[in-house]
């Protein structure tokens, strides 16, 4: 009879807590618990997998990347300047002077959004002008003392991309025959659904203020149009020209 008293009590207490949990709110409780688990799950992996990211990204370069492109940041850019001049008036290092010299450029933005080859190529030339190692070269006296010419290359030669690659990528060459110290090498690449003509320029280095004191005025120009997003044009992939030294011969007396 014992038993049988026991085994009556615990149905009476399994029935009397389940009737307080279907009536006191408790189902509701798990149910809204799981209901909102699920719908995280759902819109985390939607997030990280699903149509939705696609679609917040597509809104995000739609809406944010016009308004950052327009957004003036020259306010920030001079407060900076400042900061960088107080520093060279304030001590005594030639370096600091080359560093700030080098990061004013560096911030000016292009006036055009794409530039020639034959343009950047006459930059090069310039800088092969006034940098060329005269050591070597023969002397040409027919209209006063002037070093020979030295051969300026420029060569673009695309790469093979992989089918399944949205992107087109080329390597521009900069050379002159016999000066390897005078060479350079720029990545280009190409987004398949560009809608402007040529390839945008990829300059590898990247300048850090004490690398700012060794930049030459070429590799600040080439840092300028990669950081814009310049886009290189060219009709014909090659092209080449003599380019005179700048240096002139010392007199001889002899």
């Amino acid at each position: 009879m014992e038993e049988q008293a026991t085994g009556k009590n615990f149905d009476n207490d399994i029935s009397r807590i389940t009737e307080e949990v279907l009536s006191d709110g408790t189902i509701e409780t798990i149910m809204r618990d799981k209901i909102i688990g699920g719908f995280t799950d759902a819109i985390d992996s939607s997030f990280h997998w699903g149509e939705l990211r696609k679609a917040i990204e597509v809104r995000v370069k739609e809406v944010l990347v016009p308004y950052v492109e327009r957004y003036d940041m020259a306010h920030y850019v001079v407060k900076l300047d400042e900061a960088l001049s107080q520093i060279v008036e304030q001590t005594a290092l030639v370096d600091n002077a080359k560093i700030l010299a080098n990061f004013r450029r560096l911030m000016i933005e292009p006036p055009d959004k794409s530039l020639s080859l034959y343009q950047l190529f006459k930059h090069y030339c310039k800088y092969v002008a006034d940098n060329v190692d005269t050591d070597g070269l023969e002397i040409d006296f027919d209209d006063g003392p002037t070093y020979e010419p030295v051969s300026a290359i420029a060569e673009v030669t695309e790469d093979d991309a992989p089918f399944t690659s949205s992107f087109k990528f080329a390597s521009l060459y900069l050379y002159v025959d016999g000066k390897d110290g005078l060479n350079f090498k720029v990545r280009l690449s190409r987004w398949e659904h560009e809608k402007d003509d040529g390839y945008r320029i990829r300059y590898d280095m990247e300048p850090s203020i004490p690398g700012l004191s060794h930049m030459n005025d070429f590799e600040v120009l080439l840092c300028t149009l990669s950081r814009a997003g310049t886009m290189l044009t060219w009709d014909e992939p090659c092209m080449d020209e003599e380019v005179y030294p700048t240096a002139e011969p010392e007199p001889s007396f002899s």
